[in-house]
């Protein structure tokens, strides 16, 4: 079977197999699964609390660093917004940013990318404090965590404290896994909306990834 640009052949199990019902399959993982399951809720992620002190790299800064003016005539330029809606964004940058060891222009170029994505005003000013937390708890860069949130959160369609969970579940899978929390992310690209079309929680789906990574290790081994 062909593989796609930048799909990794675990992208591709997961979506022939798994959520495309080979029951063989799923039994030889439901074992595994489960355990990694327990594993998974016995750990800690690290996730931050807004405000918080934390001494980090700025693994959280957009890729090429941008000034806070051209991020902010960017934002401007996608989204349509009025001028007090403009100005909001632009506070919660900033209190996100002395909150968190980000620039302010990061934060100005997630929420514009989760404008992309199509959430509205609301819902970008709620996830922005998220995506910002597990950046910099996973040193994911944060327009990438972005997208990984954003794309999961469209497929299994979280709220509120569903997406803080899915984003601490992210970063702990990588504590306790050969699953990385960018691997996660981008396997969600592939396969999260057959898996929430397929019935599967978000939940149980982070743990097949993540006890799937820990069988291709041991094969590698």
């Amino acid at each position: 079977m062909a593989i796609a640009p930048g799909e990794s052949l675990l992208d591709r199990f997961v979506v022939e197999t798994v959520f495309r019902g080979d029951s063989a399959s799923l039994n030889r993982l439901e074992k595994r699964v489960a355990a990694f399951r327990a594993k998974l809720d016995g750990v800690s992620s690290g996730m931050l609390r807004m405000g918080a002190v934390f001494a980090a790299p700025l693994a959280g800064i957009a890729k090429g660093a941008i000034t806070t003016d051209s991020a902010f005539r960017q934002l401007a330029a996608v989204g349509g917004f009025a001028e007090d809606q403009m100005r909001r964004f632009k506070e919660q940058a900033y209190e996100v940013g002395s909150a968190l060891p980000l620039e302010t222009a990061a934060i100005l170029d997630t929420q514009r990318a989760l404008v992309k994505l199509g959430f509205a005003y609301e819902d970008v000013l709620k996830m922005t404090p998220q995506v910002a937390k597990a950046s910099v708890a996973a040193k994911v860069p944060i327009d990438e965590m972005a997208k990984f949130v954003g794309v999961a959160v469209k497929a299994f369609g979280l709220a509120g404290d569903e997406i803080d969970l899915l984003a601490d579940q992210m970063v702990r899978i990588e504590n306790i896994s050969a699953a990385s929390t960018r691997g996660v992310g981008q396997a969600f690209q592939y396969s999260a909306q057959i898996a929430s079309d397929a019935g599967v929680r978000i939940e149980d789906y982070i743990a097949i990834l993540g006890g799937m990574a820990d069988a291709g290790r041991e094969v590698e081994a």
